[in-house]
């Protein structure tokens, strides 16, 4: 394999959908294992090349990645809700949150 291809497939390694931003980001989630949340993303992550789980207690679990397309991981999050908290970076979970805030204001017009 030329040197080009091998870079496209090793960044496919890193993509989350068709999103493709063209930066690396390290995330980290703290996953709720109520109504078997946790197992349903462990189901739906487990080809995940670089995703590492770690229990935290019986209620929690930390899922850490690097990812490729951050927007198509940001439509996927909303999906959990409450059930998923983004850890880092910093600057995506305070856009999540500010995102939520946004929703919330519009339902309780």
């Amino acid at each position: 394999r030329s040197s080009a291809a091998s870079d496209v497939y090793k960044r496919q390694d890193y993509s989350w959908g068709m999103d493709n931003d063209g930066n690396i980001t390290d995330i980290k989630l703290r996953i709720s294992k109520t109504a078997n949340v946790a197992e349903k993303i462990k189901f739906e992550l487990r080809n995940r090349k670089y995703g590492e789980w770690e229990d935290v207690d019986e209620n929690y679990c930390y899922y850490t990645d690097k990812i490729l397309g951050v927007g198509s991981f940001k439509a996927w999050l909303r999906n959990y809700g409450s059930s998923v908290m983004v850890m880092e970076p910093i600057s995506l979970a305070e856009e999540m949150y500010d995102a939520a805030l946004k929703k919330r204001d519009v339902y309780l017009k």
